[in-house]
């Protein structure tokens, strides 16, 4: 029986779980209990059980003898290699299975299922990573949370994070992220959520899906699998999420900043000159945020309406979410040294983020110019360019346009063709040329946006203006799926 504190992975449920086989026989009241899963073998805390995955540049097997001579409790292994290794003798278990991920996701299914708690599942094209902070925040005030840590949200993430389950965990709230059709079917499997929230559905994965409406069924997996007593919170104001799923035969819940149909809406809002934003409920409850952007306060409502059906008062729901600070990398407003704003927003982005970044870059107030420092959004199929184009004529009027990358020529013609002066414009080969240019730029009372797909890696940028900012950017090859 676990502990307080264990997780549920002691190595009889394991073998139970995977269908696994032992290598080698454990000595009798030898037998471990495991302090999570890892797929990195660099990474070990101790007594974890290593998961051997493929990777692009190597295969994790040809980790698992380090691990097993360094800090893990146990390796798993693949049936086929392992009958063509000799993995070292230390005392550990090595586990034959058939196929390491799917043990992998047999384990954090075992977890959840062994966990009988309250589970809040979050998707969406924009704001799931915020919005899972948020209702972790809220519901933190009366039970112990368990989140997802970062963007571990995809079929790697999300069993990783089920396996860090323990006895003492009062709610789990975690994020799904999708690239695909089914994904989020396949991870609402995984984490069998009793509460769904959908953010929104916009042009994310084009590629992969070949228009909105497509990503707003693909992310409408998530309610489709909840059960018939639990809860759907649904963004009214997406007018393809709240079609597809306003009529469900699961009980709903919905939030909107604009749709007067919705069940919780803020009497008034603002948003003040440094970015922050202040709402207030029909009960009275003045909700002030730290977060950058009017789309923050319709996060917020979701995090609302999942503390009201878990019974978190209203009051405490605000104080949390008033204290919560920006993600890495997510609007996150950086006050440089040397005079100058920095809004970091690096970590993704499509068309609908854009387009929210770019208002806000013009419409908070500055001593100095504005400029938006922008490259390509990834993934989005035979549409990409039209779409840079739309971005391009986004940019506020009064601001200085950097741009790079395989569409930039896209963003420049939209902006020329929205009015913005060609003098104003600045089109570079690449990253690193641009960044140069920019910190070059910058003055005292700038303000900055920077902003593209992670894969552009502009983090380069925010450290050219602010070097050690963008110094922890590991979070940003997190496993995770946007």
């Amino acid at each position: 029986m676990s502990k307080v504190g264990s997780p549920w992975l002691n190595l009889f449920e394991v073998l139970e779980a995977t269908a696994g086989r032992l290598w080698d026989p454990i000595p009798e009241g030898n037998e471990p209990n495991f302090s999570a899963c890892s797929i990195d073998s660099r990474a070990l805390e101790g007594g974890e059980l290593f998961i051997p995955l493929p990777g692009t540049r190597a295969d994790g097997h040809d980790f698992v003898a380090a691990a097993l001579k360094g800090k893990a409790g146990g390796s798993l292994v693949r049936a086929r290699r392992a009958r063509s290794a000799d993995w070292p003798r230390v005392g550990k278990p090595v586990i034959e299975v058939r196929e390491p991920l799917a043990a992998l996701q047999a384990l954090g299914r075992h977890c959840r299922d062994r966990a009988s708690i309250p589970a809040v599942a979050v998707t969406g094209s924009n704001g799931k990573t915020t919005t899972k902070e948020m209702i972790a925040a809220v519901l933190g005030t009366a039970r112990k949370v368990h989140k997802n840590v970062g963007n571990l949200n995809n079929h790697i993430g999300v069993p990783l994070t089920l396996c860090r389950l323990r006895p003492e965990h009062e709610a789990l709230v975690i994020e799904l992220g999708m690239s695909a059709k089914g994904e989020i079917g396949f991870l609402a499997t995984l984490c069998r959520p009793t509460v769904g929230v959908l953010t929104n559905a916009s042009a994310a994965h084009l590629a992969q899906l070949g228009s909105v409406e497509e990503v707003a069924r693909a992310k409408s997996e998530l309610a489709a699998n909840l059960p018939s007593d639990g809860l759907l919170v649904l963004n009214a104001d997406d007018p393809l999420l709240w079609e597809m799923n306003r009529r469900r035969s699961v009980p709903i819940r919905s939030y909107a900043l604009d749709n007067p149909e919705a069940d919780l809406r803020p009497t008034e809002i603002a948003t003040n000159a440094a970015g922050g934003t202040r709402f207030t409920l029909s009960d009275g409850t003045v909700v002030s945020l730290s977060l950058l952007g009017r789309h923050n306060a319709r996060n917020a409502l979701a995090a609302i309406a999942v503390g009201d059906h878990l019974g978190i008062p209203r009051d405490r729901a605000a104080a949390a979410l008033g204290a919560l600070r920006p993600t890495r990398h997510r609007l996150e407003l950086i006050q440089s040294k040397r005079g100058v704003s920095i809004m970091d927003d690096v970590y993704n982005a499509n068309p609908a983020s854009m387009r929210e970044a770019l208002s806000l870059l013009g419409s908070i107030e500055t001593g100095g110019a504005r400029r938006a420092v922008l490259a390509d959004m990834l993934e989005l199929g035979a549409g990409a360019e039209a779409l840079h184009e739309e971005v391009g004529r986004l940019v506020p009027r009064d601001a200085w346009l950097y741009v790079a990358g395989a569409h930039a020529g896209a963003v420049e013609r939209g902006a020329r063709s929205a009015g913005l002066p060609a003098s104003r414009i600045l089109r570079f080969a690449d990253v690193p040329e641009m960044a140069a240019a920019v910190a070059k730029d910058a003055k005292r009372g700038d303000l900055i946006l920077v902003k593209a797909s992670r894969g552009m890696r502009l983090e380069r940028v925010v450290e050219a203006l602010e070097p050690g900012s963008a110094s922890a950017t590991d979070a940003l090859a997190a496993a995770g799926k946007d």
